[in-house]
Parts: structure tokens; sequence; C-alpha cells
């Protein structure tokens, strides 16, 4: 038996533009640490499964939470438009010393995201990547997450991955939007596979 482990990488707070500018923050690194259980007819593993994620300088990062968070970038910028996409690249692998086991990458909502910001959430459109073949394109948040094909199977240590994210505004999106703020991210939730 496994139990799942964690990576949780914050894209951060993301302004929606539709006419005129506006600001946000880039993507950071967080972990949440699970226990491993079950190996051959015993209770434990002495195998660690364990994910992690490459920082902009081309590390192998963990973090334990939200203090020792690792900063990605978005480019060109975090701004959510209509027509310029956000482009948002996680590397991530299984430790070299963990079993082989599966990712599922979700987004998710950050703390403190209130109506405002669940509609930005609701009006992205997402083309994804996975390692290097197209999985979907203007996909919402929700077709993305029950989307199965988006699970990384198999995935072996030291094996690196990616996720590519290219996120626009739905073009119907509600104008009193503009300016608007959200805050989401992407967790990266692992088990084994023994």
């Amino acid at each position: 038996m496994s139990i799942p482990r964690k990576r949780f990488l914050v894209i951060g707070v993301v302004g929606l533009l539709l006419a005129g500018t506006a600001t946000a923050t880039a993507a950071a690194f967080h972990d949440h640490a699970e226990v491993n259980l079950g190996a051959a007819g015993a209770l434990g593993n002495a195998q660690r499964f364990n994910i992690q994620v490459k920082d902009a300088a081309q590390n192998w990062q963990e973090a334990e939470n939200e203090a020792s968070a690792v900063v990605l970038p978005v480019t060109p910028q975090a701004i959510l438009s209509t027509t310029v996409p956000m482009i948002y690249e996680a590397r991530f692998r299984v430790d070299v010393n963990s079993p082989r086991g599966e990712v599922i990458p979700q987004i998710t909502t950050l703390p403190g995201c209130d109506t405002t910001c669940s509609q930005l959430i609701d009006a992205m459109r997402i083309d994804v990547t996975k390692d290097n073949t197209p999985l979907g394109q203007g996909m919402t948040v929700a077709e993305f997450n029950a989307n199965a094909d988006h699970i990384y199977r198999g995935v072996n240590a030291g094996e690196e991955h990616r996720l590519l994210l290219s996120i626009t505004a739905d073009p119907a999106t509600d104008p009193a939007l503009n300016g608007a703020h959200t805050a989401f991210g992407v967790t990266f939730k692992g088990m084994s596979v023994l």
C-alpha cells in the first residue's frame, strides 16, 4: 500500500488584462511530505517516494513548506490575456533514490481565492503539453483536472518530465474583471508503484 506524496507549484497572483495593464508575481514550489508505507509484505518502505522540481538555476529542489518555496518564472509575464498566452513550465522528477511511481498534476486555487479570483480561474483556457506531447487545447481548469491522460505513469527514479501550460483568458470573460487578480498553483501528487 502506498500513501500519496505531493509537491505544490504556485503560479502566483495573476492579473487579468483585457485592456490596460496589470501586474503579477512569479511561481513558487511547495512541498507537502507524506509517509509511504508497505513493501514486500513488510510495514514501511526503506525507499521514500519523493518528487523534486527543477528551479530557475536548473537545480533539483524540495520545499518542505511555504517559507522554503523555490521561485519559478512565468513567461513572458504573469498577465492573463485573451490574446497573449502566459507560459508556465515545470520540470519534475521522482528522486533518484525513490521507487517508481505515478505523478498527477492538478491545478488548484490558493488560500484566500475569493469570488472574483474563482471567476478568473473559470475563465482560464489552457493548452497542455505533457513532456513533448500536446495533451489538449483550450481546456478549462476542471477539464484539465479531470483528464486522466495528464497522469505521468511509470515514472522511474531520476527521469525528468515536463509540464507546459499555455494559459489565456476566454474571450467571453466579463470586462468587469479587468485588472482583477487570481491565485492558483499546480499540485503534483505522487504515489509509488510497487
